[in-house]
């Protein structure tokens, strides 16, 4: 959708700090998507922006016919680039700071998270004798076990695993925070993996990434979705929310659900409970 010359200035500067804040390209297009749509709706300039404007379009918003999560996604890139404006000097005084999400209705019955018994059921089932198929083990079992995300799973390097401690380094978090963890059960796996599969798939390429493809390439997004559908019927997003429930329906303390999942508030965690 085409936008005025400032318009255009803005969408510039919002598109560089999501880069220089390390933000991934899924995220990046998402966001530039949704504050397109509401710089087109937006009929003055963004320096003029108050609170009763934003709220205008989150209301604006509720009227169409998207998906709720599509909704907050929307509104929640727009929240972004006004913190962003401002960060940045554009704007003196963020008029989105106070102004609430919009309410999302969680469905989630075409989403469906495993339980700790379908997901053992859904590794198990893989034949490890290929190194394709002992790769798509390990990611499973790696998913599971530490919830991480799609583009947290696929930016992983050979360095960040520790195979005598047990332990993932996961070094490019959202706000670029860095976090360590158990990787549990899901440690035999990723070590025979790498031990005996990895190699193989990489051929003579140099690649420091932990999971390769067919191609000798990191995993694209695409081709992860792709082996956790196939092999699972979820997408790995669905994992972190298998990962986050299982552990709290075991009793596991709200605080390491938290800590392992990256987020900075219990309530973003609580999302991730059914």
């Amino acid at each position: 959708m085409r936008l005025n010359e400032k318009a255009e200035q803005a969408m510039t500067t919002f598109i560089d700090r999501l880069h220089a804040q390390n933000a991934s390209e899924h995220t990046i297009r998402a966001y530039e998507r949704g504050v397109r749509f509401f710089l087109a709706w937006l009929t003055i300039d963004v320096v003029d922006v108050t609170p009763a404007i934003v709220i205008a379009w989150r209301e604006e918003l509720g009227r169409w016919n998207i998906a709720s999560s599509t909704r907050v996604l929307r509104f929640a890139a727009v929240k972004t680039f006004f913190r962003l404006m401002h960060d940045v000097g554009v704007i003196d005084v963020d008029p989105a700071i106070d102004v609430e999400l919009p309410k999302r209705e969680h469905t989630y019955d075409d989403r469906p998270v495993l339980s700790e018994k379908e997901a053992s059921h859904a590794i198990d089932r893989i034949d490890t004798s290929s190194p394709l198929a002992l790769r798509d083990r390990a990611i499973l079992e790696v998913l599971v076990a530490t919830g991480i995300r799609n583009s947290e799973l696929r930016s992983l390097s050979i360095d960040d695993v520790d195979l005598e401690d047990h332990t993932l380094l996961v070094r490019n978090g959202k706000g670029r925070k860095a976090r360590i963890l158990p990787l549990g059960r899901a440690a035999a796996t990723l070590t025979r993996y790498i031990e005996h599969a990895r190699t193989r798939l990489a051929g003579r390429v140099a690649i420091d990434a932990l999971f390769v493809s067919r191609e000798h390439r990191k995993l694209s997004r695409k081709a992860l979705v792709r082996i956790t559908r196939t092999r699972a019927g979820v997408a790995p997003h669905r994992l972190r929310h298998t990962c986050a429930t299982n552990m709290l329906h075991s009793g596991a303390q709200r605080e390491k659900v938290q800590a392992l999942l990256g987020h900075a508030s219990f309530q973003t965690t609580k999302i991730y409970v059914h």
